[in-house]
């Protein structure tokens, strides 16, 4: 009896690991952004859970998309690669931002938490080397956010 043995073939692969995501679509989810961003639209104060002094990466949507479409062409094989921003903001100066971006006089109350401080901050090295060639700034992101979320507020959408 003779046993044929399919060829096996090298694995390729690029793993992409999403981190916190934001832009323009994210408003059907209680995420911090668009929960922020809605009190501030509807002039309600904001509440920030502790010192706010937890980190995260945020990525824009937009840099994610394009890492995706990215990866699907790259000669870059069998590795990981975390989608994510290089730079980390807490909690606390993001909502200022967001506060800031609205040109509104939002007041930030803090309330007491027992939760155990968490820095979700990840390394972008190899995102940046491999399918991105730049992040979009937080500033920006964050603006094009806002608008978007003004333009449905105000129209109803």
């Amino acid at each position: 009896m003779v046993k044929h043995f399919a060829r096996q073939k090298t694995i390729e692969f690029i793993n992409l690991r999403l981190g916190h995501v934001y832009g323009p679509g994210e408003e059907k989810y209680k995420k911090v952004l668009p929960v922020t961003i809605q009190k501030i639209l509807e002039g309600k104060s904001l509440e920030l859970w502790g010192d706010g002094s937890d980190l995260r990466s945020f990525i824009f949507i937009k840099d994610v998309v394009r890492s995706i479409v990215n990866a699907l062409t790259s000669v870059a094989k069998n590795i990981d690669i975390n989608v994510v921003s290089g730079s980390a903001i807490s909690i606390k100066d993001l909502l200022d931002k967001a506060v800031e971006i609205s040109g509104k006089n939002i007041e930030i109350n803090q309330r007491e938490s027992n939760h155990q401080k968490r820095d979700l901050v990840f390394d972008n090295k190899v995102l940046l080397s491999a399918i991105l060639e730049e992040e979009t700034d937080l500033m920006t992101g964050l603006k094009i956010e806002y608008e978007f979320m003004k333009n449905k507020y105000e129209n109803n959408i």
